[in-house]
């Protein structure tokens, strides 16, 4: 089977061009012809581990992104349409995949809708702009099927007549990994310093029971916009020492290991890797139960689920999660659920499911 997926910029580090490389890799592993092409390449190559056998292009230089107007998003596709069109990895694949919305109205354009799935990783109301809403529909109804990652999203793409539309989550990114009992009194949350995920209410909850915490730490792994902001709320609330922001960490893998438990605070999330990260490693979990990853992870065990945005529920599961060492011992060995739910065998097995209906 010849695949290529089609994506806006896989030389930059984002959720979608991740998940698309983990695919990637194991639909080569799995023996199948595979290719990504990059209808951009700022940075001039893939940021994550590709498979020797997968081939990765750069279609075209140039930017692209969420700053420019309708009007300059469709000058973009017909402006590079033809190169697509060209593209010999396009024109001899049995699939392409689109990843998101760019990527899917470039396929549409250049007439692959006979065998388009388009992947989307984000709710139905990503855009603010109404226009871009009836025409990302309109492109979305072209494709054999949509891929949207839970039941929440096929459901609002379903009330807005998109009805080609199937689930399939993400795979667990990493390798499982059984960790002995050796971890350390750290709480570990990971994730881009940005707003939507809600780290201010994280350390507003560690504030809530300072006093309580005896020797355990928060570390929070990422880098972002919002660094100043939170170092400002972590000074006014005396948790300097308490809560730590460790920045970007070359190997967050040694992270899960050495920490007790982890705290995910997000507003809203996609499926969130890191909870599939943490359970790879065996790393009990603390989350808001946010639209609308968290709960289709941790619903048949492996950490706690908390009200979202409720302050005072995540102080109390975080203590009650670092006071009870058998509550962490029983919920990290629920992880093994989640891996085996979400394993690369299981979700490359849903995806050729689909492609073998859009052949």
């Amino acid at each position: 089977m010849r695949i290529v997926f089609l994506i806006q910029d896989c030389t930059t580090m984002g959720g979608t061009e991740r998940v698309t490389c983990c695919l990637a890799n194991e639909m080569a592993r799995q023996g199948n012809e595979v290719a990504i092409v990059s209808v951009f390449g700022v940075e001039g190559k893939c940021k994550f581990p590709l498979d020797s056998r997968v081939i990765f292009t750069i279609a075209c230089d140039g930017k692209y992104g969420a700053q420019l107007s309708v009007l300059s998003r469709l000058h973009w596709v017909g402006k590079i349409s033809y190169i697509i069109e060209d593209n010999e990895l396009i024109q001899k694949a049995d699939v392409v995949i689109a990843q998101k919305f760019f990527a899917a109205m470039l396929a549409v354009n250049v007439g692959l809708k006979g065998k388009l799935i388009i992947g989307d990783h984000y709710p139905y109301a990503l855009y603010s702009s109404r226009m871009l809403l009836k025409l990302r529909d309109i492109v979305y109804r072209q494709a054999k099927t949509v891929v949207v990652l839970t039941d929440a999203y096929k459901k609002e793409y379903e009330r807005h007549r998109v009805n080609n539309v199937t689930v399939i989550e993400n795979m667990v990114p990493i390798e499982p990994e059984h960790v002995e009992n050796l971890r350390e009194k750290v709480i570990l949350a990971v994730g881009r310093l940005a707003a939507e995920k809600g780290f201010d209410n994280l350390i507003r909850a560690v504030a809530l029971i300072d006093g309580r915490l005896g020797d355990w730490k928060v570390e929070i792994c990422g880098e972002g916009d919002e660094r100043k902001a939170l170092e400002s709320l972590i000074a006014k609330k005396g948790l300097q020492g308490r809560v730590v922001l460790r920045g970007a960490v070359a190997d967050i893998e040694a992270e899960y290991r050495r920490a007790s438990f982890g705290v995910m605070s997000s507003h809203f999330e996609g499926f969130p890797m890191a909870l599939l990260e943490a359970a790879a490693k065996e790393l009990p979990m603390v989350a808001f139960d946010c639209p609308y990853g968290p709960r289709s992870i941790l619903q048949d065990g492996g950490g706690l689920l908390v009200e979202n945005q409720n302050v005072q529920a995540m102080a109390d599961a975080i203590i009650r999660m670092a006071d009870d060492a058998e509550l962490r011992k029983k919920c990290s060995e629920e992880t093994k659920i989640i891996v085996e739910r979400f394993s690369p065998e299981k979700i490359y097995s849903k995806w050729m499911q689909i492609i073998g209906k859009c052949r």
